[in-house]
């Protein structure tokens, strides 16, 4: 399933792992540098209001986004973007944590290509990136009323907890036997 077979759902392309939709879509998969930041930056401010809200918790002006774009450390978080017919149509942050040594994802998918399964497919790479990395968990943090990360979580086998209308989805993963 996860070679690059002539059939397989996976194949390299240059810089990048395309996924074979079942829409026909070639989705390329590459991580982003801080010379793609003004690509981030291009499609967090495509984003509707209400999307931002969903991402930021909070509401977010263009300049907003652009110094949100300019402050990322970019040697340590890992960032995968969703590239559909070459534009960024989504995106995944992984970003460690200090303290208990986690790492925080957060995603954001454009709305004309919700339910194209660019969310989940952004979650599973980070998920595999951050148990790579020997991160002991992941957590993604979303807004009570965000169903469709609800049911993301969920589908991940994720351990829920809320407070304050913010839900917080942790993965934990198994120690590697040395």
């Amino acid at each position: 399933m996860f070679g690059f077979s002539r059939n397989s759902l996976f194949r390299k392309t240059r810089g990048g792992v395309a996924v074979n939709h079942p829409s026909g879509v070639s989705i390329v998969l590459r991580t982003l540098g801080r010379g793609d930041q003004h690509l981030l930056a291009e499609h967090l401010r495509r984003l509707s209001p209400d999307d931002r809200r969903t991402r930021f918790f909070h509401q977010m002006g263009d300049e907003a986004i652009q110094t949100y774009c300019e402050r990322i450390n970019w040697k340590d978080a890992f960032i995968v973007g969703a590239f559909v017919e070459g534009e960024l149509r989504g995106a995944g942050e992984l970003v460690p944590e200090g303290g208990e040594g986690g790492g925080e994802i957060a995603v954001t998918v454009e709305q004309e290509w919700r339910h194209a399964a660019l969310g989940r497919i952004l979650v599973a790479a980070l998920l595999v990136v951050a148990e790579g990395r020997g991160l002991p968990s992941a957590r993604l943090f979303f807004l009570r009323e965000n169903s469709a990360m609800r049911k993301l979580v969920a589908d991940i086998g994720a351990r829920l907890s809320a407070a304050s209308g913010v839900t917080e989805a942790k993965v934990e993963f198994r120690p590697n036997p040395q």
